[in-house]
C-alpha cells in the first residue's frame, strides 16, 4: 500500500495545442537534455516557420507562458513485425503510424503535479 504524502497540489488550466508561434513564451521550456533545450529555446520557431518542422505548445491558461512542447514525428513498420500471422493477411507491406514525441516542459508543471 503506498505511503500518503501531505503534498498541497494546485490544478493547472492548459489551453488546447497549438502550433507555435512568435507569441509563445519559450523561456522557461526544457527537458534537461542540454542540445534539446537549445533547439527549443533558438531554433523551433525558425524550423516551423520554414515548414521543416512541427511543433505543437500547451500554454498555462490565459497567458503566452508554455507549460509543454511535443512534436509528431512520422513512419511505418513491416508487415512482418505484426505478430498474429491473420494480422498479416491482405495487408499492405509497411503501415504508417504516428508517435507523439515531448520535447519539453515548464519547470512549473513539475510542481504542480502534471
Amino acid at each position: 500500500m503506498p505511503a500518503e504524502t501531505h503534498v498541497q497540489t494546485c490544478p493547472v488550466e492548459l489551453s488546447k495545442p497549438v502550433k507555435v508561434s512568435e507569441v509563445h513564451e519559450l523561456g522557461g521550456i526544457g527537458c534537461g537534455e542540454r542540445s534539446i533545450d537549445e533547439y527549443l529555446k533558438k531554433r523551433a520557431r525558425n524550423r516551423q516557420q520554414e515548414t521543416l518542422a512541427v511543433e505543437y505548445v500547451t500554454c498555462f491558461n490565459r497567458i503566452r507562458q508554455v507549460a509543454s512542447i511535443f512534436t509528431f514525428s512520422s513512419g511505418s513498420f513491416a508487415r512482418q513485425s505484426m505478430s498474429p500471422k491473420k494480422l498479416q493477411r491482405n495487408t499492405a507491406t509497411a503501415h504508417p503510424n504516428t508517435t507523439t514525441g515531448p520535447m519539453g516542459r515548464a519547470s512549473p508543471a513539475y510542481f504542480n503535479g502534471t
